[in-house]
């Protein structure tokens, strides 16, 4: 799949890069300059689509995040301190309530 999105990338390249050498020559001419400018920003975006076409998509970028941070462990090692925090410091709490009521006054 990446190499599809690849080779539509450089595709799309090319297309904008033959559009921006028209939109340059159109915008010379000064009686067709109305249309070199539009052809010029469809170019751009044309380039600016194929260059995300290039990037990897987001939920790659995420998956491999996850894998490479171990989220799914760092979650589960994070309950499981939650867990023995929580009960020791009922323990805790319990026993400061001992020592509170034998304190005097």
């Amino acid at each position: 799949m990446r190499v599809l999105r690849g080779i539509g990338a450089v595709l799309l390249m090319v297309v904008g890069l033959l559009l921006s050498v028209v939109a340059i020559v159109l915008c010379v001419t000064i009686i067709l300059l109305p249309l070199g400018i539009p052809l010029a920003f469809l170019a751009v975006k044309l380039w600016r689509y194929a260059f995300t076409l290039m990037l990897p998509r987001q939920a790659d970028v995420r998956r491999g995040l996850r894998k490479g941070f171990h989220v799914r462990e760092m979650q589960d090692a994070a309950s499981t301190a939650r867990k023995e925090a929580s009960r020791h410091g009922t323990r805790l709490r319990k026993k400061a309530r001992k020592v509170r009521k034998k304190l005097p006054g």
